[in-house]
């Protein structure tokens, strides 16, 4: 079957892709940190795979040799029922290996009256797919479970081993997942299908998110001494995300993306309430090119800096703790054949140009650093900061925006291995 006419079948059975989709949707498997709700999206996943006559397992990242001895491995995740699935699809030839990778995690729905819709129902609607997990990530597992169908029902069999890996995990900053499976798999590239706007990542930024507390020196009856307080530290983070955004836009893979001047986000500012009217804290996240020693090298200096301000306020600040893992800043191979195909593909279906660019905080410098130098990653997600984007409220993911990804990974899977 060639490209065209497998764009075809694939208009010709989207509704099936949506249904995938739908389903689940309205499986919880919300991520809340030190544990997770996986499990019966793995359960789905063996059940679709064996329905389709192909074997699959699961398994918990705690199953996987030398997890738990790697630089990358983030305890504290209570992995033992939170599980991996994957899948060889061999192909004629087996001196290749490629493996497509998606996370099957979601991020809490938190106060569901923030939704104007269930959260779990997989709607579709207006040319919409609704719910919890839509444009990130479960559209992707949607769509390699559909062509994987497509491919058996015409009689494709791909001239590579494919490997299918839908890992847990990935949210607040876990990784296991990722590690476990780019450990277990080593496969020659890796395409992770965790990403937006049809764009190409070959790289990952360093970082993650840490919060910190400010106390006043005294018992105070008032909270408003406390906004003050804040007010220094929000003043030196700034100072902190500016050298962060100057390092980047000395990086050619990172300088025309948005990471420069999202290099630093507040993601909580809490003062008094349940913290007492003695407390604040405050917690973002920020994006780092630095490696970690520097980094926490720098944020005792913010400490220090932020005492000398305070303390003469009587108030103290206790410093920065990470409550994520430290994401190492990784960049994969430059000259990257699978990445050329992608791009190919990309213009093919949409006619646009893309270029291999930096990301955000990711699972991709794992897979760069312990599954394959040519790891990359490609997605049709729905930023942050978008109505109805990634960790959002009424997220959802447009129905012609899934049909042109699920064609473009069609196409590159078709070609991968021919060059």
């Amino acid at each position: 079957m060639n490209i065209e006419k497998l764009f075809e079948a694939i208009e010709k059975e989207k509704d099936v892709l949506f249904s995938y989709l739908s389903e689940m949707i309205r499986i919880d498997s919300q991520n809340f940190g030190p544990h997770g709700n996986e499990k019966p999206m793995a359960d789905y996943l063996l059940k679709a795979l064996s329905d389709l006559g192909i074997g699959a397992e699961s398994y918990s990242p705690l199953d996987v040799p030398g997890l738990t001895e790697n630089i990358d491995y983030y305890p504290g995740r209570h992995l033992e029922e939170r599980r991996n699935v994957s899948a060889v699809i061999p192909g004629t030839h087996h001196d290749r290996k490629l493996m497509a990778a998606a996370h099957s995690d979601t991020v809490p729905i938190g106060n569901r009256e923030n939704w104007s819709f269930d959260p779990l129902c997989g709607t579709v609607r207006d040319g919409k797919i609704l719910g919890r997990g839509a444009c990130d990530d479960k559209y992707a597992l949607a769509s390699i479970l559909f062509l994987i169908k497509l491919f058996q029902e015409n009689g494709i069999r791909l001239p590579y081993d494919l490997i299918i890996n839908a890992y847990c995990d990935e949210e607040f900053g876990g990784g296991n997942g990722a590690l476990a499976a780019s450990l277990k798999h080593k496969p020659d590239d890796i395409l992770n299908m965790d990403g937006k706007g049809l764009e190409m990542w070959c790289a990952g930024a360093g970082g993650g998110e840490i919060e910190g507390m400010v106390r006043s020196l005294e018992t105070l009856d008032s909270c408003g001494k406390l906004i003050d307080g804040i007010a220094v530290v929000k003043e030196e983070l700034l100072r902190f995300k500016e050298e962060r955004r100057k390092g980047f836009l000395s990086r050619k893979l990172f300088k025309d993306t948005i990471i420069p001047d999202t290099a630093l986000r507040f993601l909580e500012i809490s003062i008094g309430g349940d913290l007492s009217l003695n407390a604040a804290k405050i917690r973002v996240v920020f994006y780092t090119c630095e490696n970690e020693e520097e980094t926490l090298r720098e944020l005792e200096e913010l400490k220090q800096r932020i005492n000398e301000k305070l303390l003469p306020m009587g108030m103290e600040f206790g410093g920065f703790a990470l409550t994520t893992r430290f994401f190492r800043f990784s960049e994969g191979d430059e000259k990257n054949p699978a990445m050329d195909l992608m791009a190919e593909c990309i213009h093919r279906v949409t006619g646009e140009k893309r270029q291999g660019t930096g990301s955000c905080l990711s699972d991709l410098p794992l897979m760069i650093n312990h599954g394959s130098r040519r790891a990359f990653c490609f997605g049709a997600g729905r930023d942050f900061d978008a109505v109805g984007g990634a960790h959002q409220p009424d997220e959802f993911i447009e129905c012609d925006v899934l049909v042109n990804f699920t064609k473009i990974v069609a196409a590159f899977l078709l070609e991968y291995g021919k060059e």
